[in-house]
């Protein structure tokens, strides 16, 4: 049986870049507009790749999209994988990672979304930069939101670094990679 590709979210083009060099696998780019579009082929596996990266355009678009995808991804009757790629800048990881999850909380609690049957949130530390936050339906299905955090912007570290044998020396690309 096929795999579900993962869906990951990055802030904007670079990132975008630094993913699809750092993942072997077949990838399959989408624009933030085409989320819904992109999600509904996604699952129903038109899409013949592991991964599809969205590039929201911004740091407050990915935030703000990430928590809503808690209320698209309802209707999905199996457990599904989610990584989110964010820049720190000046918050730390986990402060990053507890603010998604905050808003993710909000839009748990908000009646015009989920009036009955809300689904529960945990926000879970698997690395420095690394957090889960776990996502469970009334129906025991899970979305699994993997927060991966980078220091600062990937500019600031690909500007920095000169080749990929030196950047993957760094801790949180090391995390990032596991």
């Amino acid at each position: 049986m096929a795999r579900n590709p993962v869906l990951i979210l990055c802030e904007g083009e670079n990132d975008y870049n630094f993913l699809k060099s750092i993942i072997t696998e077949r990838t399959t780019l989408s624009n933030y507009n085409e989320k819904d579009r992109t999600i509904r082929k996604m699952w129903m596996k038109i899409y013949p790749t592991n991964a599809i990266i969205i590039v929201e355009g911004g740091k407050e678009r990915l935030l703000r999209n990430a928590s809503i995808l808690v209320s698209k991804m309802r209707s999905i009757p199996k457990n599904q994988n989610i990584l989110i790629m964010v820049d720190c800048n000046r918050k730390t990881p986990k402060r990053m990672s507890e603010d998604i999850h905050r808003r993710i909380c909000n839009i748990i609690n908000d009646p015009t979304r989920f009036p009955t049957h809300k689904p529960t949130a945990e926000l879970k530390p698997l690395g420095y930069f690394h957090f889960l936050i776990q996502i469970t339906y009334p129906t025991s299905t899970t979305l699994s939101m993997h927060v991966l955090t980078v220091p600062h912007s990937l500019e600031y570290w690909t500007n920095k670094v000169n080749d990929f044998n030196q950047l993957i020396r760094e801790r949180w690309v090391k995390e990032l990679s596991e």
